[in-house]
């Protein structure tokens, strides 16, 4: 039986252990020099399907 890993934000639909799916992220990060970017919070914005994500980016 499949595992469902999350849900799209567009359709709802279950997305599926498996399936790839598409995610826009906020990160907060600190410079910490020239080579050196340490990740202090990552925000998810949204999760998409790979159908509507493909019919979101040719809006």
């Amino acid at each position: 039986m499949p595992k469902v890993f999350c849900q799209c934000d567009q359709c709802q639909r279950d997305i599926l252990v498996g399936e790839t799916m598409v995610t826009l992220t906020q990160n907060r990060e600190r410079i910490e020099n020239e080579s050196c970017v340490q990740p202090l919070a990552v925000n998810i914005i949204g999760t998409w399907c790979e159908s509507c994500a493909n019919k979101l980016t040719k809006q």
